[in-house]
């Protein structure tokens, strides 16, 4: 069969970044998947907003950090943008009693698998 041609047979690859997550996005990953996912995702919306590049979308580390514990605190500081994120669903987020460290690794999960990139591509077969 020519190279080129329209009837080339193709091969299926997975796709995936082969960096492998840091300790601290390691650590993220559990307290994620136990306190975060049943409502989040990183790149999509599910009850609560995607969260990929949500460290970008607060005016600062003291607010975020504020919300992931306390949202109703950080709501009451009369900042805009937690007001407007406590409109995003009509389920309100869990409060939660993390430590810095422990916020510091989440993030550190969701930015680090954010990025990554998998999927599927279609090569020609050799």
């Amino acid at each position: 069969m020519e190279s080129g041609s329209p009837k080339e047979e193709m091969a299926v690859i997975e796709m995936v970044s082969p960096r492998p997550l840091s300790p601290a996005a390691i650590k993220g990953k559990v307290l994620f998947k136990a306190n975060c996912a049943s409502c989040h995702a990183l790149n999509k919306s599910l009850a609560g907003p995607g969260l990929a590049g949500v460290e970008m979308r607060w005016p600062s580390k003291k607010l975020l950090y504020m919300w992931i514990n306390n949202w109703e605190k950080a709501v009451a500081t009369g900042d805009p943008y937690a007001n407007a994120v406590k409109d995003f669903s009509p389920s309100a987020m869990s409060n939660f009693n993390f430590s810095d460290e422990e916020i510091d690794s989440i993030l550190a999960y969701i930015n680090e698998s954010s990025g990554r990139q998998s999927g599927y591509a279609e090569v020609a077969k050799q």
